[in-house]
């Protein structure tokens, strides 16, 4: 075989191993990325505060509740800043994630003031109805 042909063949050899080695490190990047992203997904599934109550040995008050969810939360946020990226597929997955994790903080934002909401009507409550009951014993109204 002339010198030329078989450095041509030697070109196509290396070649196709490069080809190879970049599909391989394609593939392993492409299994890191989804088992990551999966990751992220289910610890912000545990961040819920039904999750949390349930995992917790002592038990903690509803705002204690929220707050630690909300602190997971934003240490999966953080996780999910540093994933690297390939394409824009990537991008956009993490976009979701971020949003998902920006939603729960939001519900939980929600919740928080709904007690708020809750413990001030139960004060005024409390209030009317011992400012009623004497009027009530008394008789003086209806």
């Amino acid at each position: 075989m002339p010198p030329a042909q078989q450095a041509s063949m030697g070109a196509e050899r290396s070649s196709t191993a490069e080809v190879t080695a970049l599909i391989e490190r394609r593939r392993e990047f492409e299994e890191n990325f989804t088992r990551t992203v999966r990751d992220l997904r289910k610890e912000l599934e545990q961040s819920n505060i039904k999750s949390l109550s349930a995992s917790n040995q002592i038990p903690l008050s509803v705002r204690a509740l929220i707050q630690l969810s909300n602190e997971r939360i934003e240490k999966a946020m953080e996780e999910v800043a540093q994933v690297p990226v390939e394409e824009r597929l990537h991008i956009e997955t993490l976009r979701l994630l971020m949003e998902n994790a920006k939603l729960r903080k939001n519900l939980n934002g929600l919740l928080l003031s709904s007690l708020s909401l809750s413990s001030t009507l139960l004060v005024v409550f409390r209030a009317v109805y011992a400012a009623y009951l004497p009027l009530r014993v008394a008789g003086s109204i209806w």
